[in-house]
């Protein structure tokens, strides 16, 4: 399972990377990675809403989730101001057939957009973290 960018989530400022050996440092990335991996994507989404957040960003874009009338789910994730912006992401579709299990996300006008059946936001929500890691 990729770290899903838990390198990004730990922020250690400068005084204190000099005070830590390098036994120290590999305890605090050992503990951060175990509670990376525990964490669910809901939880991870969450991370990196607030990883995005510097007083600014979070004024003008952010995530929106919302329902279908298909019934179904929508996700919209702002990537404009991000290090997801003006990255390639292959647009994803998997069981259209499918009433409750079907995908499709994709990058259009610098925004993830995702829309799924009533039982795969969780799912979206992956696909977006996995993209998210990959760079």
């Amino acid at each position: 399972m990729p770290m899903l960018g838990v390198h990004k989530a730990i922020k250690i400022s400068p005084q204190k990377k000099r005070g830590l050996d390098a036994q120290k440092a590999a305890r605090l990335l050992w503990r951060a990675l175990n509670v990376w991996i525990s964490m669910t994507n809901l939880e991870k989404l969450q991370a990196w809403y607030l990883s995005q957040c510097n007083d600014d960003w979070e004024h003008q874009f952010g995530i929106k989730v919302d329902t279908l009338d298909n019934p179904g789910w929508k996700l919209e994730i702002d990537i404009e101001g991000t290090e997801l912006e003006g990255k390639e992401f292959e647009e994803f579709q998997s069981d259209y057939e499918s009433e409750t299990n079907w995908i499709h996300c994709q990058v259009k006008d610098k925004k993830f957009t995702g829309a799924s059946g009533p039982l795969m936001l969780e799912n979206m929500i992956a696909i977006f973290l996995n993209w998210q890691d990959s760079i």
